[in-house]
């Protein structure tokens, strides 16, 4: 795969994924849902609301909701992530967990009572058109009277905080990685250098929009913000926020 490869996304999230971002954990996934549920956003257990936790990774949050009694399915594009959901969630039957992509998502509309997305996953593409359909179809799955949770970046602190380069060693491999604001294409750019112990190398440049509250809330014309939380603690939402967190209630 090359640097500029537009579909970076269906090609890195994998084995060296999972090792280079091991600290997100599943007591952060907890510490999420408890401020969740402590808001009275999680749909009450016992009536077996669907919840869908698209982009759900190894599926940290889906296997807490589903702790937690939750009917919960969790969708994602890579194989190798959802094998180690399926190996963390063991004979339990739930989460539920589905191969699929979000710009064509395998769900009926109005089929969940709360949609989470999170960790910042999407805005990958390009084109912003096809970052809005993709968004435009998270938001057709929430039943009404439901809520969706977004956890996005927040433009303002990334470019404040931005570290040019950084090397790590994790387990045996050395990362290097640059990190830029592309402003023409409105994203920012993290190259990613991995040296394995035998010499191999591999790079994979990831690319994110730098969307701002504004552009999610331009197409959610059904729905109501609820809240903008600005970290998983709850605390309203300001220019100086590591994340922006939207949680919408369709009317």
């Amino acid at each position: 795969m090359t640097a500029s490869h537009s579909i970076w996304h269906q090609h890195w999230f994998d084995e060296d994924y999972l090792a280079l971002y091991g600290h997100r954990d599943a007591a952060e996934a907890a510490s999420l849902m408890d401020q969740l549920e402590h808001a009275h956003l999680l749909p009450p257990p016992h009536m077996r609301h669907l919840v869908m936790d698209l982009g759900c990774g190894a599926g940290r949050h889906a296997m807490e909701l589903a702790k937690r009694g939750h009917a919960v399915i969790g969708l994602d594009w890579s194989a190798v992530l959802l094998r180690e959901a399926m190996r963390q969630r063991g004979a339990e039957a739930w989460p539920q967990l589905v191969r699929g992509d979000l710009s064509r998502l395998p769900f009926a509309p109005n089929s969940a009572r709360l949609v989470l997305s999170l960790f910042t996953s999407q805005g990958y593409h390009a084109l912003d058109d096809a970052n809005a359909q993709v968004w435009r179809s998270m938001l057709g799955l929430v039943q009404r009277g439901g809520v969706l949770v977004l956890d996005y970046l927040n433009p303002a602190w990334l470019m404040e905080s931005l570290v040019p380069r950084s090397e790590r060693q994790v387990g045996g491999l050395l990362v290097q990685e640059s990190r830029h604001v592309d402003e023409e294409a409105n994203q920012v750019v993290k190259d990613v250098h991995i040296r394995r112990p035998d010499g191999g190398t591999r790079h994979i440049r990831e690319a994110v929009k730098l969307y701002e509250a504004s552009w999610f809330l331009a197409h959610t014309q059904a729905f109501r913000l609820l809240h903008h939380w600005g970290d998983f603690q709850g605390r309203d939402w300001s220019a100086t926020s590591p994340r922006s967190i939207l949680i919408l209630e369709r009317q």
